[in-house]
């Protein structure tokens, strides 16, 4: 292909193109989703009844220490961040150990090899799978240093706090949070220092889902706190984390769980309602153990003819749904008003959305509870004790393990990891080499560590790697060419309609995600092979030409103008540009500057937004079309700029569409 001078033109030819080669591999819609989805737990710091409950000791589920306590700090942009501080000195890799395996960290007691990234190149491709995109400074400061030191250190940063994001900026505006507010401050915490923490929130909040596009809508603030929820559950323990997500107010709201009530029978005792199951099937199904038991490497188990076991059955259902009766609204009193919601407790639940649920014992059901071989009697426990034997339940069973090992790989690394993988990953979960289960360090380190993840031989093959979401690539977009704010209000928000990026974080349309675990696309190669492809379900005509559309308005200008995300806005002053910028804006210097040199502006690019990935023929393709836009004889410092302009704005918009980089191997 070759891209004449008339851009637009050219780019209508790219966008036909990609639509083409994508949409030919998803092979045009459809699919099926036949892998197990995986799930997530942990266990809350705030008790129903006194609001100062211990964290939970693994080995001893109910009992045990409560875990640090979040502190107040600010970060270099002026915004208050909460800080976790969860890291001990013990945790960092042991001495200078250069040994082809490096000593055990004593929190994990895990050996992994001592992975030095030894090229601009590796470090990139680990940072597009442990944060949310490589920056150039992270690929300098990385390169030459060990994956293992990186992860240790992230271990030890504190975390950005979204409503603390929100409440700068309420207090700037002097108007109250809103939704766009919270989608907002996500766009902002992706380019904060605490990449892994917030990579792993997000892979949390595609597993624990709670969406703003339903009646959570309504609770801005309780969004936001729900994030920095499992934000600060990141490195913690995956008991905690799980009921953490039971008792809070916007899970509540999600699967309907606030203000569940106990059983009601009519005068002649027959049953009039029944607890609400919701949330009892979805933390079974989609949270913790999945529709069917696993082995340690995440194979389904079979009987005796051949059929898959399955985990829970309804019966299962009706048990747990009793257990998560008698959960509501954190007020001043266990009252009825206060459970309802209702005008007369209104003022007491203020900032309620931010606050675990508390118990209300006279809304509990207190008939037997039966469920996955549990026993509860009748009558002979609290709400919270209940759930307690619940969650304590759910957390020790072997699905656990590789149910939530392999998502976790699917979200960092790739879609089909190996039984083997899996294996370890589960191990990892199940054991930490100190004895404790649910260690979410050991669960990162085992999933971003592995040999599978780090070495040559897996990403070779045809079946290795995921596709970027296309929230991830924007993200990536931001940290490559250092992202600013001419608002400070990063006014990025909601991009879920397919012309946009059809996508937007905390905004799935259903507790199932954006797209499920196991999703096949049918009628394709990769259903052929029996592999599964989870982005492409949300990949179609519409999304694809949105997302190079999109693409287009941010990085194809050839206006300095006009590069960078969001909304043009006014810029007193700023006659070159008409008075008007992107609200935020995109250094893109620093391939500017290489821009005279065809071959070392596509080795940047490659580098930087491609980890090396790029194949000859894309190179070629890219090269092509650049060579069509040549200095003209008078050769002026203005049409230089020009024209690298408008080379590196093409090679930019070539690269990002090319299937190279929307594959990451």
């Amino acid at each position: 292909m070759s891209c004449l001078p008339r851009l637009p033109v050219c780019r209508q030819t790219l966008l036909a193109t990609a639509v083409a080669l994508l949409l030919t591999a998803c092979g045009g819609g459809g699919g099926s989703d036949t892998a197990p989805s995986p799930g997530a737990q942990g266990a809350a710091r705030t008790d129903s009844q006194n609001g100062s409950q211990p964290a939970v000791n693994p080995l001893r589920p109910g009992t045990g220490s409560a875990s640090a306590t979040p502190a107040g700090s600010t970060d270099a942009s002026g915004h208050q961040a909460d800080v976790w501080a969860r890291h001990d000195a013990s945790n960092s890799p042991a001495g200078n150990d250069r040994s082809d395996v490096q000593k055990a960290v004593s929190s994990g007691g895990i050996a992994y090899p001592d992975w030095t990234l030894g090229s601009r190149r590796e470090a990139s491709r680990f940072l597009a799978q442990a944060s949310f995109g490589p920056s150039p400074s992270d690929i300098t400061t990385l390169t030459g240093s060990t994956a293992n030191a990186w992860i240790e250190q992230q271990f030890g940063k504190g975390g950005t706090s979204l409503v603390n994001i929100m409440n700068t900026w309420q207090a700037r505006r002097g108007n109250d949070r809103k939704l766009q507010d919270t989608h907002d401050a996500w766009w902002y915490a992706t380019t904060q220092h605490d990449q892994l923490r917030q990579r792993i929130a997000y892979s949390l909040s595609q597993t624990f889902v709670v969406s703003s596009s339903g009646d959570a809508s309504h609770y801005p603030k309780g969004v936001a706190s729900y994030y920095d929820m499992l934000a600060r559950n990141a490195f913690g323990n995956f008991r905690q984390l799980l009921q953490d997500v039971t008792l809070h107010p916007m899970m509540g709201v999600y699967l309907t769980h606030i203000g569940n009530q106990k059983e009601r029978y009519n005068s002649a005792g027959e049953l009039t309602q029944a607890p609400d199951e919701n949330y009892a099937r979805e933390v079974m199904q989609l949270f913790t153990i999945g529709l069917e038991q696993l082995n340690t490497d995440g194979s389904i188990k079979k009987d005796g003819n051949g059929r898959p076991i399955p985990t829970y059955s309804n019966d299962d259902v009706m048990g747990l749904a009793r257990v998560f009766t008698g959960l509501s609204w954190s007020g001043n009193a266990r009252s009825h008003g206060c459970f309802f919601r209702t005008s007369a407790c209104l003022d007491a639940l203020k900032d309620a959305e931010m606050r675990p649920m508390v118990t209300y014992d006279q809304y509990h059901s207190t008939l037997e509870k039966r469920f996955l071989g549990k026993t509860i009697a009748a009558g002979s426990s609290s709400t919270m004790g209940d759930i307690t034997v619940a969650l304590d339940t759910l957390f020790n069973h072997p699905n656990v393990g590789p149910f939530f090992g392999r998502q976790m790989i699917q979200r960092l690394v790739t879609s089909n990891p190996s039984p083997a993988y899996v294996k370890r990953v589960a191990s990892a979960f199940n054991d930490n080499g100190n004895g404790v289960r649910g260690d979410m360090k050991a669960v990162i380190r085992a999933v971003l560590l592995d040999p599978e993840a780090r070495n040559t031989t897996a990403r070779q093959q045809a079946g290795w790697g995921r596709i970027r979401e296309p929230l991830l690539r924007f993200t990536h977009l931001m940290r490559a060419f250092n992202a600013t704010s001419l608002t400070g209000n990063w006014p990025l928000g909601i991009t879920e309609v397919p012309g946009n990026l059809n996508q937007t974080a905390m905004r799935s349309p259903s507790v199932f995600n954006f797209y499920r675990p196991g999703f096949t696309p049918a009628g394709t190669p990769i259903a052929k092979a029996g592999l599964v492809a989870p982005e492409m379900q949300i990949l179609h005509e519409s999304s694809v030409a949105g997302y190079a559309d999109y693409l287009d308005r941010f990085v194809g200008a050839t206006s300095p103008c006009l590069v960078g995300l969001g909304n043009m806005i006014a810029d007193p002053g700023n006659t070159q540009c008409g008075e008007k910028k992107r609200e935020i804006r995109l250094d893109i210097d620093s391939l500017l500057n290489k821009a005279g040199d065809i071959d070392a502006l596509i080795d940047e690019i490659d580098v930087l937004m491609l980890s090396g990935q790029m194949q000859t023929n894309t190179r070629q393709t890219i090269r092509n079309a650049l060579n069509t836009i040549q200095y003209n004889y008078r050769r002026t410092d203005e049409n230089t700029r020009n024209i690298h302009r408008r080379r590196t704005s093409l090679a930019l918009y070539m690269a990002l569409l090319s299937t190279d980089y929307l594959v990451l191997k």
